[in-house]
């Protein structure tokens, strides 16, 4: 089966849907998701590698759900194994193949295992993520909730969800869903705080003579007006044009270093 799906990977969040939902739901999730990132319609940066991502989900979920949900309980016990074992050898705890006793039934059922933590690491262009800040929450699709959204959030912060992520066994209590962010394809921009800073080239025509250019920012098209024979290697400042103001941190601004092609 491993040639099959990875059942390390959490197909149901790459789809949006819970681990309970049935086929139909999954299947409308596939569609709206593969037509908003295809890659002949789609302009989103990540378009082709979402659209794998996405359908690589819907063929495991569609076809091979029962054995891929099995495996990913394997892997739950299989680490919960481990850790007790881990636990036993410091001391701590007894072996998981302990046992206790139901007096209700005169018989007797293995301990309790905790579930394992779901992870999920939402990549992000910088243009979305301004959009995000200004918005100040981003929906995660698997449990239809808002987190807020703010500088923090670029900088590694984790919003957990108890009781969310994989079931235990045994009457273990549920695992963790952990969500966080990552940025992506930023450049040509480099992040400093709220501050952004890239470099401009400048037709040689141009730079002798001055003049304007328009360059495309995270907040969109910004012009740029370029003195005649600006000192090569300096910074044109554009205020307010880097990271929005939040909690965390004052707005940033865009520095623009000068260079001639």
């Amino acid at each position: 089966m491993m040639d099959l799906f990875d059942a390390q990977k959490d197909y149901y969040s790459v789809l949006g849907v819970t681990q309970a939902c049935e086929l139909a739901v999954i299947k409308a999730a596939f569609r709206k998701l593969a037509r908003k990132y295809h890659p002949d319609v789609s302009d989103h940066p990540l378009a082709k590698s979402r659209f794998q991502e996405v359908s690589e989900a819907y063929e495991v979920l569609s076809r091979h759900r029962q054995a891929y949900d099995a495996a990913v309980q394997s892997i739950t016990i299989a680490a919960q194994q481990a850790a007790s074992h881990r636990r036993q050898s410091n001391g701590n705890a007894q072996p998981f193949t302990k046992t206790r006793s139901n007096p209700a039934f005169g018989s007797w059922e293995p301990d309790t295992i905790h579930g394992r933590d779901r992870n999920m690491v939402y990549p992000l262009t910088l243009k979305y993520a301004f959009r995000l800040l200004k918005e100040g929450s981003f929906l995660i699709p698997s449990l239809n909730t808002k987190v807020p959204f703010d500088s923090s959030a670029l900088s590694g912060k984790q919003f957990r969800f108890p009781g969310k992520g994989f079931p235990g066994l045994f009457g273990g209590r549920a695992g963790d869903y952990i969500v966080s962010f990552k940025l992506t394809h930023h450049a040509p921009f480099k992040i400093r705080g709220g501050d952004l800073y890239m470099l401009i080239k400048i037709p040689h025509s141009l730079w002798l003579k001055g003049g304007e250019m328009y360059y495309d920012a995270p907040t969109g098209l910004f012009k740029v007006t370029i003195p005649k024979e600006t000192k090569i290697g300096s910074y044109i400042r554009f205020p307010f044009k880097g990271l929005p103001s939040d909690r965390h941190q004052t707005g940033g601004h865009l520095y623009a270093k000068v260079t001639v092609e």
